[in-house]
């Protein structure tokens, strides 16, 4: 299926690529976005990947997600090689455009930031963390801010913003002073 989807719709090919990183069921429709804006291609694709995807049982759409099954992430993780690193930062890289692009004054934004915030926390706990532990730490807590600005889910944000703390302090001895 992988090789099908590859000739069928490469862009839904390599967006799984660094989707192998993410977070199975937090996978917002405005990240696959925001990976087309920066690779300067049309918005409108987005709904050619997610098609692609689903007509191959390689992904479901459903509100406003795209959900990959862990074990597909881990094949596709498997068969990258050498460029499985590369795709791990290119995932880093998407979620930093997407807290650059963040604000807070939309709380339409709020579903969106709870994903990258949560794919943050999921990057947090690949071995190749540890060579991007720093920039990872600074993501998580330009996140943490962000959220506790987002109006009516302060709990939530700090809550989410221990977590991050707590994961970078005990594995990596990074995290905000």
């Amino acid at each position: 299926s992988l090789s099908k989807l590859e000739k069928e719709c490469p862009l839904a090919h390599e967006f799984l690529q660094l989707s192998a990183y993410l977070s199975p069921s937090q996978i917002d429709g405005s990240l696959i976005a925001l990976w087309l804006k920066n690779g300067e291609r049309s918005p409108h694709l987005r709904g050619e990947i997610i098609r692609s995807m689903e007509r191959l049982s390689l992904g479901r759409f459903d509100g406003g997600k795209l959900l990959i099954h862990r074990l597909l992430q881990k094949v596709v993780e498997k068969t990258q090689g050498k460029a499985a690193q590369n795709f791990f930062l290119k995932a880093l890289s998407l979620l930093e455009k997407g807290v650059e692009s963040f604000d807070e004054d939309y709380l339409s934004n709020w579903k969106s930031c709870e994903s990258f915030f949560l794919n943050a926390l999921v990057l947090t706990e690949h071995s190749w963390w540890e060579t991007s532990a720093s920039e990872g730490g600074e993501l998580c807590f330009q996140l943490r801010l962000w959220l506790s600005n987002v109006k009516g889910e302060p709990k939530r944000a700090l809550s989410y913003g221990e977590m991050a703390e707590t994961r970078l302090k005990e594995k990596y001895g990074v995290g905000s002073a």
